[in-house]
């Protein structure tokens, strides 16, 4: 009678747990740097013996595009942008074993120049979102890929190409999809259900190319913006402009996304201009507390563990800095392309990213006290493998510049 209590206790201790265990496994990464746009996955790995149990590869599809536009995934479904012959082309795979769910192909004649996409794209409530570096913006069903309303940014918008065109990726807000449009409009926000203009910002050229950041200061909501002049603070009710902070950079490159920190702080990183951090007051006023001229953050944006910043930097290396003086802790080299290197993921206490160069994978501990290497895996995507990795479910993906690959990591 005791062993049949004992056993019923265990099976409702299960029952209370599974939940928990299948929210965590079932979690999606629906935009850029994933469900917080941070690259935090919001978990743990419990194993690191990647000598005796590596990631297991689960599928790998061939992409055609050579570009930089990273996977996204919802719905038991990864979406990604690929180019073939003169059509840009949204596929829809399915996340378990990679076979096509859908495709829609437009045409979009553009030359080769670091590849065709670079914007990611972004899901929301069954719905898909895809931006074109020429800037046609699309709104899908995402379960049966039908087109639901497009409009191009430039022609529609009076927005106008960055210097490597649309880079910035959008966004999805409450009912508002927030681009950064460039021209007139600067930053745009529309209604994401039929594309209609609620609001444009001023204009403040050239745009740069980052992916707005979603915050909050003094009790207001607002968007982080980088145009190639300024980090801007842009009020997410109506599109004005509430502070400027001056971060000017050659061929507007500010790529690597604003890194939220603490109540007031933000950590801004430029491959002219090193990394900084700055302090947004109660009145808008911004004062910069701290300035790194030797991290110069290119194109991934920087992860944030505790008072620690973990960033690759256009000296093929990757830096730990102590965030509270903004001095430096650790530098290891040879990690990666001078320019076009991704940022990576956290898991807890663990970061896992590649070498963009190589393609290999590397888990290593998130200290500052020294590079700590805890497992590496060769080349599991191919080499140039350049934006972040997602995971989706407990799987891990991964985009070189001819495939996208898929591991179960979890």
């Amino acid at each position: 009678m005791a062993t049949r209590r004992i056993f019923a206790q265990t099976l409702f201790i299960a029952a209370l747990w599974l939940p928990t265990l299948q929210s965590a496994r079932a979690q999606d990464w629906p935009q850029f740097l994933g469900p917080h746009a941070n690259g935090d996955t919001g978990q743990e790995l419990t194993s690191t013996d990647w000598s005796n149990h590596p990631p297991l590869r689960l599928w790998s599809v061939p992409l055609h595009d050579n570009g930089f536009s990273a996977p996204i995934s919802a719905m038991g479904k990864v979406f990604i942008l690929d180019h073939q012959g003169d059509d840009d082309v949204v596929l829809a795979l399915n996340l378990h074993d990679g076979k096509e769910a859908w495709r829609f192909a437009y045409p979009s004649k553009i030359r080769n120049w670091f590849g065709h996409a670079l914007a990611t794209p972004a899901y929301d409530n069954g719905k898909l979102y895809t931006l074109s570096r020429l800037g046609q913006l699309h709104s899908f069903d995402a379960c049966q890929g039908t087109r639901l309303w497009s409009i191009n940014v430039i022609s529609n918008l009076a927005g106008k190409l960055a210097f490597y065109a649309m880079v910035s990726s959008p966004i999805i807000d409450g009912d508002h999809l927030i681009l950064c449009a460039g021209g007139k409009s600067g930053v745009v926000a529309l209604d994401k259900s039929s594309g209609d203009v609620i609001w444009t910002s001023p204009n403040d050229e050239p745009m740069g190319h980052a992916t707005p950041v979603v915050t909050t200061f003094a009790g207001t909501k607002q968007y982080l913006v980088f145009t190639g002049l300024n980090l801007l603070g842009v009020q997410a009710s109506n599109g004005r402009i509430l502070w400027r902070y001056p971060w000017k950079t050659q061929e507007a490159m500010n790529t690597a996304n604003p890194v939220r920190i603490g109540a007031d702080g933000i950590i801004i990183s430029s491959s002219d201009n090193g990394t900084a951090l700055v302090r947004v007051g109660p009145d808008f006023r911004i004062t910069e507390v701290w300035r790194n001229r030797r991290l110069r953050g290119y194109y991934g944006t920087p992860l944030l563990y505790k008072n620690w910043l973990f960033a690759k930097d256009d000296s093929q290396q990757l830096v730990c800095l102590d965030v509270t003086a903004g001095q430096e802790k650790w530098r290891q080299p040879k990690f990666g392309t001078r320019w076009y290197d991704s940022g990576g993921l956290l898991f807890g206490d663990k970061i896992l990213l590649t070498n963009g160069r190589t393609g290999d994978l590397y888990l290593i501990e998130a200290t500052g006290e020294v590079y700590r290497q805890l497992a590496s895996l060769p080349c599991p995507a191919g080499p140039e493998t350049l934006p972040a990795p997602i995971l989706a479910q407990g799987i891990l993906m991964l985009r070189s510049r001819t495939q996208l690959a898929a591991f179960q990591l979890l």
